[in-house]
C-alpha cells in the first residue's frame, strides 16, 4: 500500500516544509535539504537558513510536530523500527514499549 506523500509548512520557518515521508524542502527555491545523522544522539537533522542564520532541528521532531495531534515539545520519540534514519509517520511513535 502507498502512501500519498503530504507536505506541511513548518510553523517557525516559513521557506519550509516538512512530509508525512520525512523529507523536509526549501519552499522557496524547490529543493529536498540534506539529513544528518547526529553522532551525540543517533538521529537526523536539518539546517535551516533562516534571517541570516542557520538553525538545525531533528527531522523526528518536524514530523511528529506536524503530523501527530499528541505532541508537545520534550514528548520522547521512539523509532518502531529502531531505525533512527527513517522519520515516517509509519515509523514514529510515543509509545516506549518501543524504546531501544
Amino acid at each position: 500500500m502507498k502512501v500519498e506523500e503530504l507536505f506541511i509548512p513548518v510553523e517557525y520557518a516559513e521557506n519550509y516544509a516538512v512530509s508525512n515521508y520525512g523529507r523536509v524542502i526549501n519552499l522557496k527555491k524547490g529543493f529536498e535539504l540534506n539529513q544528518r545523522l547526529e553522532r551525540v544522539t543517533n538521529r537526523c537533522k536539518v539546517r535551516f537558513y533562516i534571517d541570516g542564520g542557520y538553525v538545525d532541528e531533528y527531522v523526528d521532531e518536524l514530523v511528529t510536530q506536524a503530523f501527530f495531534v499528541e505532541y508537545h515539545p520534550g514528548v520522547e520519540i521512539f523509532y518502531k523500527n529502531h531505525n533512527r534514519r527513517d522519520c515516517t509517520v509509519l515509523n514514529l511513535t510515543f509509545d516506549p514499549q518501543y524504546k531501544e
